[in-house]
Formats: structure tokens, C-alpha cells, sequence
């Protein structure tokens, strides 16, 4: 691919993918406000709680996706079809286990729910129904729209973009309204949260197909093909410990802050973590969406340019990352007066 076209598709993907973060961010501000208004913070801090406990399941996942995207960059580059559909075949075939292993431990972590929730002072199917949402929303990723990554390592992440983010976005306006204006809002809550969860898999998978009409993987052969193609393991093991970091980092705090105190004050500590996670969100949808032309990039070859582009990138990260703390540190309290009160 030239390089003209690796940057109108890199702007392209970030275009889009900038937007669809700024409209859910605005939206996921006024859904968390209206959540509180409406249920209480004891069920939004149910909510991030159930998310985080999902969140150590998908351990199991071991960053099987990321070692799947570096395979095809090459493939793609050479527009080896046979080989693409290898690897998302072992993908496919390692996302099937993955699925089983979360669905048990999933169902397993659901029988302690009695004692992990007996401080809870709501109904105990809240938790129950919080969590099996999302549990089934997970399952439909691993097991119908794996095949996505082909378009993520192809340039085209504005195709996920306009299907997940754009569905994500309506589901929370869907979420807003039905909050703020119907009986049962916390049953109506789950039912999009499923709902939109199903259709949104529906159109991705449409258009994955729509885009590959040749993508056609043969599960059935994915562990034999995983004997061939054994750099998916390598990779896989090699950021095991990087997705393992993140969960520690990111997400073991509601689980450590409930254990001690409450969930009311865990839904306190999310809207601070709703913020950073918001302008997080925003950066690396852009730096994303430069992802795959830097796969196409590393795939052509030229050592000097791509030495030469990871020193300005390197940089610019570490510039916009300072800019971004220090900000957040002096303003996000004032924010917060402003935003909830």
C-alpha cells in the first residue's frame, strides 16, 4: 500500500473513530448522571462491579487478538487469502475455548454472588442480572464477531466504529430516555443492554462479510493450524503479562474499594475513573486508528522510515499523555462539582 493511501485511511479511521468517542463520552455523562438521579449510586456501583468482576474473566482472552493482529499484517500487505483464513481460523478456534472458559467461570463466580453481594442492600437478581448481561454480551463477541480483526488489521476500523460505537452510542440515548421516562427503569436498562448487545453483532458480522466475501475460516481445522502457525502462542504468551498489568491497573480498585466499603462509594470512585477512562477513550481512538498503517508499514519493510516514524510517535504519546495528567489532576475535582454535585 502507499503511503498516501496508509494516511487517508489512518485519517479516515480516526476521523471516525474520534467522533463516535466524543458523542459516547457526552452521552455516558449524561447516562451516569440520570442513572444516579433516577436508581442511586448503590446501582451504578453495582454495575462497575459486576463490569470488573466480567473484567478479571476476560483474562482468559491472554491477548490473543493483538498476537492475531501483528499475524495478518503481512498477509494483508501480500493479499495472501489462504493464510488470512488460517489465522482467523486459530483465532476463531482459541475464542471458542476462551468463551466455554469464561461462560463456566462466569456461572461458578455466580453461586458466590450471596456472600460476594450480602453487603448490598438491593435485590440480589440486581447482581444477577447485571452481570449475566454482560456475561452474554462477552459470549456473542468471542463466539460470533471474531472475525472482526480482519478489518481492524486492513485499515478499516471505521467499519467497527460505524457498527459498535455507532450502536453503543444509541443504546446509551435508548438508556437515557428510558431511565428518565418509563416505569421498571433498571429492568428496561438490562433489556437494551441485551438487545443492543444482539443487533450490534448482527450488523458487524453483515459487514465483516460484506468486506471479505472470501473470509471463510474453518474452525474445525484451528488447533492443527495452530501447530503451523505457532507465532500466534509465542505472541499470545509474550502480552499475557501487559493485558494482566492493565487489569491490575485498571480495574481491581472497585473490587478492593467494595470488599472494604461500599458500593455507593465505589460509584463514587467510577465517576473520577469515568472521567480518565473518557479522555483515555478519546486519545487512543486516535492513536488506533494509526495502528494498522503501522502494521501496513512494518510489512513494507523500510527500515530507516519506520525507525524515523517511531521516534515522532513515540514523542507525541508522551507529550499528549503530560499535558492530559497534569490537567487531570488540578481540574477533575472541579469537574465533578460541576457535573454531579
Amino acid at each position: 500500500m502507499s503511503e498516501n493511501n496508509r494516511t487517508t485511511q489512518s485519517i479516515k479511521n480516526v476521523r471516525v473513530s474520534l467522533f463516535f468517542s466524543i458523542l459516547i463520552l457526552i452521552l455516558g455523562f449524561f447516562s451516569r448522571k440520570i442513572l444516579i438521579e433516577c436508581l442511586g449510586a448503590e446501582v451504578l456501583g453495582l454495575n462497575t462491579t459486576a463490569t470488573n468482576l466480567l473484567g478479571l474473566l476476560n483474562l482468559a482472552e491472554l491477548g490473543i487478538s493483538t498476537a492475531i493482529s501483528y499475524t495478518l499484517y503481512t498477509p494483508l500487505y501480500q493479499k495472501d487469502y489462504k493464510t488470512i483464513n488460517e489465522i482467523v481460523a486459530v483465532q476463531g478456534w482459541l475464542y471458542r475455548r476462551i468463551a466455554y472458559i469464561i461462560l463456566a467461570g462466569g456461572t461458578i463466580l455466580m453461586c458466590f454472588f450471596p456472600w460476594i453481594f450480602s453487603k448490598m442492600e438491593l435485590p440480589l437478581w440486581y447482581a444477577y442480572g447485571s452481570f449475566g448481561v454482560l456475561l452474554v454480551a462477552a459470549m456473542l463477541g468471542y463466539i460470533v464477531n471474531y472475525q472482526q480483526i480482519a478489518l481492524s488489521a486492513d485499515q478499516q476500523e471505521y467499519k467497527i466504529s460505524y457498527n459498535v460505537q455507532g450502536f453503543r452510542a444509541l443504546k446509551l440515548l435508548m438508556q437515557i430516555v428510558g431511565i428518565g421516562y418509563f416505569g421498571q427503569g433498571y429492568v428496561y436498562w438490562l433489556a437494551v443492554e441485551f438487545g443492543m448487545s444482539a443487533i450490534t453483532c448482527f450488523f458487524l458480522h453483515r459487514t465483516i462479510h460484506k468486506s471479505f466475501p472470501w473470509l471463510r475460516p474453518d474452525l474445525s481445522k484451528g488447533k492443527m493450524l495452530s501447530r503451523k502457525h505457532t507465532e500466534i502462542i509465542r505472541k499470545t504468551k509474550q502480552l499475557f503479562f501487559h493485558k494482566f498489568a492493565t487489569y491490575v491497573l485498571g480495574q481491581t480498585s472497585p473490587l478492593i474499594i467494595y470488599a472494604f466499603l461500599s458500593l455507593t462509594v465505589v460509584a463514587v470512585y467510577g465517576n473520577y475513573m469515568l472521567l480518565v477512562v473518557s479522555v483515555s477513550m478519546i486519545v487512543t481512538s486516535v492513536f488506533n486508528g494509526m495502528n494498522a498503517g503501522i502494521g501496513n508499514l512494518i510489512a513494507e519493510g523500510n527500515k530507516e522510515k519506520i525507525l524515523s516514524f517511531f521516534r515522532e510517535y513515540t514523542v507525541s504519546r508522551y507529550w499528549i499523555a503530560s499535558v492530559i495528567c497534569f490537567c487531570l489532576f488540578n481540574l477533575s475535582h472541579s469537574f465533578m462539582v460541576l457535573w454531579i454535585g
